[in-house]
């Protein structure tokens, strides 16, 4: 894949197909007047209508993960037919990224460690440098994981890299996708959680009837 078709695959996934799914939910909630049912008048004739108004938030949210999550299991399994050359290990390092969420009394922060391995390489004719262990890499909570995959590249160390043959600036060490599959999972969950929510809505309102 070159380095065109790549950019084109990161803005079909980040943009078109999440702002498509977007533009399709609101489509529906409008052509069904969603905003004219209540709980009380249409009992549960109102579930659609609950799961569009609130797929608009998951719908678009699941599709970017999930269209990420299947372009890196892909170029994963790709990459396992990539030409390999010796490398070196320059540099490494690990990002900490502080985020806050909600916890049983307000709002609790906390850390996550991506492992940052730079290497050099020779393809092509040319040298290239990248930091792209393996295609699905995500952020761990676990500083101790990001650790040990730190400790598994120290500075200077020989190591195998994958490059893509049409497009040699890319790279990888490994080939494995695994962290997609969690992404995936994700994004279904985040796919269903509407049609949950709607569920649980319409159960409670029969459990106290007004």
């Amino acid at each position: 894949m070159t380095s065109r078709e790549r950019r084109a695959a990161k803005i079909l996934y980040t943009w078109i197909i999440p702002l498509s799914v977007l533009a399709v939910d609101v489509w529906l909630y409008v052509s069904m007047r969603g905003w004219t049912y209540n709980l009380k008048e249409h009992g549960t004739d109102t579930f659609w209508p609950f799961v569009l108004m609130m797929g608009g938030l998951f719908f678009p949210a699941a599709a970017l993960i999930g269209g990420k999550a299947i372009f890196d299991m892909w170029s994963a399994r790709a990459s396992t037919r990539w030409r390999v050359t010796q490398g070196r290990v320059t540099d490494t390092r690990i990002e900490e990224a502080e985020h806050t969420r909600r916890a049983w009394i307000g709002y609790e922060t906390y850390y996550e460690y991506l492992p940052k391995v730079t290497y050099t390489y020779e393809a092509a004719g040319s040298t290239y440098t990248n930091d792209l262990t393996a295609f699905g890499l995500s952020e761990s909570e676990s500083r101790a994981e990001a650790e040990r995959t730190v400790r598994s590249y120290p500075k200077g160390k020989p190591v195998n890299v994958r490059y893509d043959p049409d497009d040699p600036g890319t790279s990888v060490l490994q080939t494995t996708g695994g962290w997609a599959l969690k992404a995936l999972g994700v994004a279904v969950g985040l796919a269903t959680t509407p049609f949950w929510l709607a569920i649980m809505i319409l159960m409670t309102h029969r459990a106290y009837p007004d």
